[in-house]
């Protein structure tokens, strides 16, 4: 196999069988298990997160300086720094609009303009390095939202984690540990949050209540994990983590509770009525490793299993390979190979470009949550007009 810049593969629902035998989809189901090897029982330590972005309260300002022993891992935190400091050089426009500030392009240009290079600062023991990261690029960039649609949703959250993923593939975050890999991902999710606050990014695909979040989904993944066996001090039984003194006691080392916190400072009233899905797991799910199994499985049916997310995943020719098992192109259809966007990162010389869109992977549409139940949308993405109330995957209580 060899590099590419990756395109566009996924043009209809119908796409998603191939999609599913795909080794491109092999490997995001190897970047998530690798992830979660690593930070299953770790804590993220306190000073890291910034937790003006998810409490009204008046809290300080992430200011613990934490250093990454992994050098690669290091550089990907300072990347992640970088980008955060851009945002004060565009500050929003002035104006009314309940959804997406035009500021925020001239940011994601700044990050189009300087993700390659940041990236090429990368150790990569790679014979092609600027193959490796034409395709890696793709997926840093792809995981801070849409700068044409001007939202963000679990799409692009999926983006990052096939980021991390090939760079655990590839042997390049030597060393890292579990709460390494927490630190990054929160800073990650820092960056993100402050992008949808300042420029009121959209929530891609949401379906408001029957959604489990407007804009995340792993990052409860990667919660429940830390909160699994063996666990290194004390994990909140499930049906108390909507309480507020379990929030203050752990929104800053818990991603999960973390999560928790941010819905109740966007949101009003109370937490059954505007979170359905998730007040649901803290009412019949009791063990951590069920809350964690039944994420999981949500996950490959409503992000994995949904075109209107995965038709904004694109393919490359090595680290998510358009392929099937026996390394044979999987079909393409016509439409995709007529496809011509825009290429939303800076291709390095000597690697061909198939032309990318700025719009990389957006909508985290949700019709329920049951893999026995839920209705698929139609292959134009528009969800059913009712949706049964949301259920944890069989299997996931107790």
């Amino acid at each position: 196999m060899s590099y590419s810049h990756p395109c566009k593969k996924i043009v209809d629902a119908s796409d998603l069988s191939a999609f599913r035998r795909s080794i491109a989809y092999s490997n995001i189901q190897e970047a998530i298990h690798s992830i979660l090897v690593l930070v299953k029982s770790h804590e993220l330590p306190r000073g890291i997160l910034n937790l003006k972005l998810v409490s009204a309260l008046k809290c300080e300002h992430a200011t613990e300086t934490y250093t990454i022993q992994c050098p690669n891992g290091q550089r990907v935190l300072n990347s992640l720094a970088y980008f955060d400091s851009v945002i004060e050089n565009f500050p929003p426009l002035p104006g009314p609009r309940r959804f997406g500030n035009y500021a925020f392009r001239d940011w994601y240009g700044q990050l189009e303009d300087s993700a390659a290079g940041k990236l090429q600062e990368l150790d990569i023991l790679n014979t092609n390095k600027a193959g490796f990261l034409s395709e890696l690029s793709y997926y840093f960039v792809a995981a801070f939202g849409s700068g044409i649609r001007l939202d963000f949703g679990t799409g692009h959250e999926l983006s990052f984690v096939a980021f991390i993923g090939s760079l655990l593939k590839a042997d390049a975050l030597k060393n890292i540990t579990g709460q390494d890999i927490l630190v990054i991902f929160a800073r990650y999710y820092d960056l993100v949050r402050r992008l949808i606050l300042t420029y009121s990014l959209e929530p891609a695909g949401s379906h408001g209540v029957w959604g489990l979040d407007d804009h995340f989904h792993f990052i409860y993944i990667l919660g429940a994990a830390q909160f699994n066996e063996p666990v290194s001090r004390y994990a909140p039984p499930v049906s108390q983590c909507l309480n507020e003194g379990t929030i203050s006691e752990f929104l800053d080392t818990n991603l999960y509770i973390n999560a928790l916190a941010f819905i109740q400072k966007i949101k009003s009233g109370p937490f059954k009525n505007h979170s359905p899905l998730i007040y649901d797991i803290h009412t019949s799910v009791t063990l951590w490793k069920k809350v964690l199994s039944g994420l999981l499985k949500m996950y490959d049916v409503e992000v994995l299993g949904k075109f209107p997310v995965v038709q904004h995943f694109w393919f490359g020719g090595v680290l998510y390979p358009w392929k099937d098992e026996n390394l044979k192109d999987l079909p393409v259809k016509q439409e995709a190979e007529k496809e011509k966007e825009n290429v939303p990162t800076k291709v390095l010389p000597g690697v061909p470009s198939t032309g990318v869109s700025t719009g990389a992977p957006a909508p985290f549409s949700s019709t329920n949550i049951s893999t026995s139940t839920s209705t698929p949308p139609s292959s134009s993405g528009t969800a059913p007009t009712r949706m049964p109330p949301p259920r944890m995957p069989p299997g996931s209580r107790n």
